[in-house]
């Protein structure tokens, strides 16, 4: 699975925006590669599958749930047939991306958006009310974190939430046993080197795309230039998730055994 965040024509600091037209060369990349672009629903079902044959497959995810989504990536995914689930910051919605250190501020995608989306068949996860650290913030907040940001989801599209990805990438085993209780059917991570399987359902792996990778780069993310090249890229990746984000300076808190007490 891949993990974009911004598809956008505007010039940002920083490295998570991936303009329209390097967008369409990733998917067409893929595509000559000979993967299978596949729904979330299609992708949950097979977790528990194990391994399989036939071609590669490939999910798009796009974290925070920005405007230019729809504006931007939406339409260069239904040109080369391409699903996506777009995991939106619940409390967010219809508004700018004050939570976030960036330049120039991003809109969110609205109620309105969000339910054309749905309409259209992009798949709704949740990704927390406000992106923080859940590692990082106490567990009664974490907890909120997470069920409160399905709850609105659902009361303001009508449709089941099924899925959650963690901001930042951020988990551990606490948050994820409180991801579990919250009623998900999954989760998604950032790491990339994580297992795809029963096992790891709470921290399904999905690798980072950004501003500086082109096709070459996508083709190593997904395997298809060897082992090695592909061990490069996730070593860029993590590099990316330490270095990227101020909150990574947070201490983390001290871990309970029961999250849930």
């Amino acid at each position: 699975m891949l993990a974009y965040h911004k598809v956008d024509t505007r010039f940002e600091l920083g490295v998570n925006s991936v303009t329209p037209a390097r967008f369409a060369r990733h998917l067409s990349t893929l595509l000559d590669l000979g993967m299978r672009a596949v729904d979330l629903p299609t992708l949950l079902d097979s977790v528990g599958e194990g391994p399989r044959s036939g071609p590669p497959r490939v999910h798009l995810t796009f974290d925070d749930g920005y405007r230019n989504f729809l504006d931007h990536a939406w339409p260069v995914c239904r040109a080369h047939g391409f699903p996506a689930t777009v995991f939106p910051v619940a409390a967010y919605v219809g508004r700018e991306n004050t939570w976030d250190i960036s330049f120039p501020r991003t809109r969110h995608l609205s109620w309105s958006d969000l339910r054309e989306l749905s309409d259209a068949g992009v798949s709704i996860g949740a990704h927390t009310d406000t992106h923080p650290f859940l590692t990082r913030i106490a567990f009664a907040r974490a907890r909120q974190e997470i069920r409160d940001s399905r709850r609105r989801l659902e009361d303001g599209l009508g449709v089941p939430v099924r899925v959650f990805a963690y901001p930042h990438g951020d988990s551990s085993a606490a948050v994820r046993s409180l991801v579990e209780d919250a009623g998900y059917e999954a989760a998604f991570s950032l790491d990339p080197g994580a297992q795809f399987g029963e096992a790891e359902r709470w921290r399904l792996p999905r690798t980072g795309v950004y501003a500086v990778d082109g096709p070459r780069a996508v083709a190593a993310k997904v395997g298809a230039r060897g082992p090695r090249a592909m061990h490069r890229a996730w070593a860029v990746n993590r590099l990316f998730r330490r270095c990227g984000y101020a909150g990574q300076l947070v201490p983390r808190r001290t871990e309970r055994s029961d999250p849930r007490a």
